[in-house]
């Protein structure tokens, strides 16, 4: 009995010095301010799907067959492009056939998108990427995903 008195007294202290504490917090946030040489103005402007999804494979001298998933900024005067290349043995498209009508609904929930073709990438830093002008590319390593070949 003494110790479970002991220990509901230091519970008790502890739960008042945490009220005590968060209540006498001003609440005010430590500002930073950059100088003008650290400011960050890139990719400011971003669009949501400005983009061209385009799917091929990359034929190699040994008859491997490398599937690459290319999102080519829309809208552009250019046909030359600074490109992000994502080179991995996992696969960064994803395709779900026959979707009924209720996944397809969950997955406009969940994901914003209606299916069945996903990209494992967060949209947000693909439009990031491409309404600023830079093509990605995904690109899946010899015999994985959709390439062809032996690892």
């Amino acid at each position: 009995m003494k110790y479970l008195k002991i220990i509901g007294i230091v519970l008790l202290a502890i739960i008042i010095g945490l009220i005590i504490f968060i209540f006498s917090t001003t609440g005010k946030k430590t500002e930073f301010r950059l100088s003008p040489e650290f400011e960050y103005s890139g990719l400011t402007d971003i669009k949501n799907m400005q983009y061209n999804k385009y799917r091929e494979y990359i034929l190699l001298k040994d008859g491997t067959k490398i599937a690459v998933t290319c999102l080519v900024p829309k809208n552009q005067t250019n046909t030359k492009f600074p490109a992000i290349l994502s080179y991995s043995p996992y696969t960064e498209s994803i395709v779900v056939p026959n979707m009924t009508w209720k996944d397809r609904i969950g997955s406009k929930y969940y994901t914003g998108k209606w299916g069945p073709d996903y990209e494992s990438t967060p949209e947000y830093k693909i439009n990031a990427l491409t309404s600023n002008g830079y093509a990605v590319i995904f690109a899946d390593m010899r015999g994985t995903g959709s390439s062809t070949g032996h690892t």
